[in-house]
C-alpha cells in the first residue's frame, strides 16, 4: 500500500465553489484571515475534516484501486445533499485524469453512518469513503491524476462555506512496481506481518499464513503455481476463474456446527469479485452473503526475478465469527484455479467436502503492533466481466425485444421473433445451477411435444457454453430450441430463474412470471393458440 498525504483543514471555509482551498496562506490574504479568525467564536475554528486518499495495486498491473476517506470530528458532520438550485455537487470525489489514465469502475461511496437532521437532509456523521478502480500506462502518467474532493461542514450552531479540496499523490514510488521473491517470501505483502505470523503450509506450489489481533483474523496465501487469472469454464458451460476458499470451524470442536461455522470465498464467480461468506448446516449450506465486514481479494503481483505470483488475502473480524483473543479457532485454506488447472489445500490434497477433525488448530492470541486493514484491497469494487445493463421488465401489451444468442441448440438456424409472428412463443431463462429450472425441463419437454405442431415455438435462453449445454443434455434431454451464451436476460429484465414470457401471434407479451405450474402455463398457451 502506498498513501498519499493526508490533508487536514479547519476553521472557516474558503471562497465559494470555482477557488481552491489553499492550507499555507500567503501575504494579504494571511493577514485577512488571521484578522477574521481573531474575531471568531471558538466553534468557528473547532472543526472538522480529514481527507486521506490512498492508492494500492489492485488486480492487475497498471490497474490500481484509489479509496478517498473524508473523516470528520466529533460534533460536526458532512452534508449529502445541498440546497436545490446551488451550483456546488453533494459531498462527493471526481478525478481530473490526464492522458494515459482511464476509470474502470464508477466511485462507489460507502458512507459509515448516514442520518437525517432535523431538516430531513441526509448526512453523513462520521465518515464518507469512496473508491473507484483506474487504469494508468505509466507512473508518470499516474502522478498526474488529480483528487477533486467536494464538501461541506455542519456543526450545531453553523454550516462552513461549500468547498472544494483539490490533491495530487505525490512524486517517486508508486505502488505496483514489481518485487522480489526473496521480499515476497520474507515480508508478505499489504501491510500483512510475515516475521509474526505462523506458517501452516509452506510448499513449492502454495504456502499460507494467518496472524491475528485483538480485531481480525488475517490469512495471507501465496499461490506459487498460479501465474494467470485468465477465464475457465466449468463442464456445464459457466465461466470461472481463480478461487480461494477458507474453511472455518469457528467453535474450534472439530465438527460441523451448524448455524455456526462458516466458509469464506474469495471471487466465488467472476461476476462476484472480493469476499463472501456462506453458513454451514447439517445438510449443505446458506447462499453466497456479501455483508461480511471483512475484506479480501486476489492478486497477481509482478516481480523482478520471476512471472507474477498470485496473492489471496482474507481478512474476517473476530466479532463477525464470535470469537476473541484467548480462545481457539480450526481452519483450512483451498485455492483453485483453471487456467492453468490448479487446486490444493492447506493439506497438500483437493476435497469436495474438507473433514472437520483435520482443520489446523490456531490459538487467537494477542499480538502488538497495529495492522492496517485498509491496506488489504477491498476486491469487491474490482471490475466485473463487461455485461448488458439490465432493462426494466417489458410490459404487458408492449412488443418485447429482440432474442439472440450466440450459439443455438435443436434448430438449424438463429431464431428470431420477427420470423415467428404469427406463433405463440414462449421465451424461457434458465440455468443448470438452478434447481427449479432442471426440475422443470420435463414438463418443457411435454408442452413442446403437444403444442409444437399447432403453432407454439418454445426458446429457452442461458448464458453458458453451447458444449456446457451438449454435455448436460447427454443426461437431461431438452428437446425444444435452445439459445446459449446469451446475455439477453439483461434486455428482459429477469427478476429470478427460472423466469417465462409469453409472447401472443401478434408478437405482444401477454404474460411473464415463474413457468413451474405446468397445469397453469398449459392453459395460457391454449387460451394464446385459440385467440
Amino acid at each position: 500500500m502506498f498513501m498519499c498525504s493526508a490533508t487536514t483543514w479547519r476553521g472557516l471555509g474558503p471562497p465559494r465553489t470555482g477557488n481552491h482551498m489553499n492550507a499555507r496562506l500567503v501575504g494579504c490574504r494571511t493577514l485577512v484571515m488571521v484578522a477574521l479568525i481573531a474575531c471568531l467564536p471558538a466553534w468557528a475554528i473547532a472543526g472538522p475534516i480529514t481527507i486521506s486518499p490512498k492508492l494500492a495495486l489492485a488486480n492487475r498491473p497498471g490497474m490500481y484501486q484509489l479509496l478517498v476517506e473524508i473523516a470528520i470530528e466529533d460534533g460536526w458532520y458532512l452534508y449529502a445533499t445541498v440546497a436545490e438550485g446551488s451550483s456546488f455537487r453533494p459531498v462527493g470525489v471526481q478525478l481530473a485524469m490526464p492522458e494515459g489514465v482511464s476509470a474502470l469502475t464508477d466511485w462507489q461511496a460507502s458512507p459509515a453512518s448516514p442520518y437525517k437532521n432535523e431538516q430531513g437532509t441526509t448526512v453523513f456523521r462520521k465518515r464518507a469513503v469512496f473508491t473507484r478502480t483506474i487504469r494508468a500506462e505509466s507512473a508518470s502518467a499516474l502522478e498526474q491524476l488529480e483528487i477533486v474532493v467536494r464538501f461541506q461542514a455542519c456543526n450545531a450552531s453553523t454550516c462552513l462555506m461549500p468547498t472544494e479540496e483539490r490533491m495530487r499523490c505525490p512524486r517517486g514510488q508508486l505502488p505496483g512496481g514489481a518485487v522480489s521473491l526473496a521480499d515476497l517470501r520474507q515480508n508478505g505483502v499489504y501491510g500483512f506481518p510475515q516475521s509474526r505470523a505462523t506458517v501452516v503450509c509452506d510448499r513449492e506450489d502454495l504456502r499460507v499464513s494467518v496472524w491475528n489481533n485483538d480485531e481480525v483474523f488475517v490469512v495471507q496465501a501465496m499461490v506459487w503455481s498460479d501465474t494467470s487469472a485468465k477465464l475457465g469454464e466449468t463442464g456445464d458451460g459457466r465461466k470461472i476463474g481463480d478461487g480461494s476458499t477458507l474453511h472455518l470451524d469457528a467453535d474450534a470442536n472439530g465438527k460441523l456446527t451448524p448455524e455456526r461455522d462458516r466458509r469464506y470465498s474469495l471471487y466465488p464467480w467472476p461476476s462476484r469479485p472480493g469476499l463472501y461468506y456462506s453458513i454451514l448446516y447439517e445438510r449443505g449450506s446458506s447462499k453466497l452473503t456479501g455483508n461480511s465486514k471483512g475484506r479480501g481479494a486476489i492478486r497477481y503481483l509482478p516481480t523482478t526475478d520471476g512471472p507474477e505470483v498470485r496473492v489471496d488475502t482474507f481478512v474476517v473480524p473476530l466479532a463477525e465469527i464470535e470469537r476473541s483473543v484467548g480462545e481457539e479457532i480450526r481452519f483450512e485454506v483451498s485455492v483453485s484455479s483453471p487456467t492453468p488447472e490448479f487446486k490444493a489445500d492447506t493439506h497438500g490434497i483437493s476435497r469436495s467436502r474438507p473433514k472437520f477433525e483435520n482443520f489446523h488448530a490456531y490459538a487467537l492470541r494477542s499480538n502488538e503492533g497495529e495492522f492496517d486493514v485498509s491496506g488489504v484491497p477491498f476486491g469487491r469494487d474490482d471490475p466485473q466481466p463487461a455485461t448488458r445493463a439490465k432493462q426494466d421488465p417489458p410490459e404487458i401489451g408492449s412488443v418485447p425485444p429482440e432474442v439472440f444468442a450466440t450459439s443455438w441448440l435443436n434448430t438449424d438456424e438463429p431464431q428470431t421473433l420477427a420470423k415467428l409472428r404469427g406463433q405463440v412463443v414462449m421465451v424461457e431463462f434458465w440455468g443448470t445451477w438452478c434447481g427449479p429450472c432442471v426440475a422443470g425441463i420435463p414438463d418443457l419437454n411435454k408442452l413442446h411435444e403437444e403444442f409444437g405442431d399447432e403453432g407454439f415455438k418454445l426458446l429457452s435462453f442461458t448464458d453458458q457454453s453451447k458444449a456446457g449445454i451438449a454435455g448436460f443434455m447427454r443426461t437431461t434431454p431438452m428437446h425444444y430450441t435452445m439459445g446459449t451464451g446469451s446475455e439477453l436476460d439483461a434486455d428482459y429484465g429477469v427478476p429470478s430463474y427460472p423466469h417465462a414470457y409469453l409472447i401472443g401471434k401478434d408478437g405482444k407479451l401477454i404474460w411473464r412470471g415463474n413457468p413451474g405450474d405446468h397445469e397453469a402455463m398449459r392453459a395460457r398457451i391454449v387460451k394464446a393458440l385459440k385467440d
